[in-house]
């Protein structure tokens, strides 16, 4: 791999005020971040979005928590495939059209 292909470097960092901050290799200024989840969160989007990265999520012992490699074969998938927005039509009516209509 040249040094054009290799992948970037992020890494989520404590900071000494109890919030987190995401830093990118060829970036300057930092992302802030209120939590963990939400550092992590955002490293992993960015990270996808920019293939290839590498994530390092670090502790506030200041050790190595988590190595997280984009693309990683296990996560792969298109992007039109997210479960969530399918849409499936159903072939029975609706009752609670029918109890609208129904007398009273």
């Amino acid at each position: 791999m040249t040094e054009a292909e290799s992948p970037l470097l992020l890494k989520v960092l404590p900071t000494p005020f109890a919030r987190w901050r995401v830093e990118v290799s060829d970036r300057a200024d930092p992302y802030q971040f209120v939590s963990k989840g939400q550092a992590i969160s955002f490293a992993i989007a960015w990270a996808d979005l920019h293939q290839p990265c590498e994530v390092e999520v670090y502790g506030f012992a200041g050790r190595l928590e988590r190595h997280i490699r984009v693309p990683n074969g296990n996560r792969c998938r298109g992007h039109g495939a997210d479960r969530r927005r399918m849409t499936i039509p159903i072939n029975f009516p609706d009752r609670r059209k029918r109890e609208r209509r129904l007398p009273i």
